[in-house]
């Protein structure tokens, strides 16, 4: 049974067989029963550890964070030509995402979970991490023209016409480009 479930893991990237799966009664009812002789204390350490290295979950709660984990690295995964999708993720990976994130901000995140968030490249502060990329982008212009007076409507690049925009709006007559530079490689 434990190789059916290696097999069920490798087409579903995760263990949490559900109770009521059709397609292989036996082996719900068999990860069922291991849930069950672990927490009797009937499982050699042996059993134990091999069941933990596929990414068993021995509490359905656990399951279902692992079933989450499975979604959320199919969706990063690059589509066949190499590129990123393009589809947005669910309402529901979104959900799981952010609390993912705040659990960690409050401390609340089991570290063997934040640790395989973090194996996969998972973006802690995704709103700090794009504005950095901007930023970045911001420099090679200035690089370039030795300014950072990026046209409101600049059809080189559209996204970095905004995004220096909104910035122009928010600091609303504040530090110049240089400046922001310098603060920027001193973090």
């Amino acid at each position: 049974m434990f190789s059916e479930l290696v097999d069920f893991f490798k087409l579903h990237g995760h263990c949490n067989v559900p109770e009521d799966w059709t397609a292989q009664p036996e082996l719900a009812r068999w990860v069922t029963k291991q849930r069950r002789a672990k927490k009797q204390n009937l499982l050699t350490l042996e059993q134990v550890s091999r069941m933990e290295d596929i990414g068993f979950a021995w509490s359905t709660h656990d399951g279902g964070w692992d079933a989450m984990f499975a979604k959320l690295v199919e969706h990063m995964r690059p589509m066949h030509n190499g590129k990123p999708r393009e589809t947005p993720p669910s309402d529901e990976l979104k959900g799981w995402v952010l609390t993912q994130r705040q659990f960690k901000k409050r401390g609340d995140l089991d570290p063997e979970r934040e640790k395989r968030l973090a194996s996969i490249g998972f973006e802690w502060e995704p709103f700090s991490a794009q504005w950095e990329a901007m930023f970045a982008r911001l420099r090679a212009y200035h690089a370039e023209r030795g300014n950072c007076l990026v046209p409101s409507k600049w059809p080189k690049d559209q996204q970095l016409a905004s995004w220096v925009g909104t910035q122009r709006m928010r600091k609303s007559g504040g530090a110049s480009c240089q400046q922001n530079e310098s603060r920027s490689s001193t973090r």
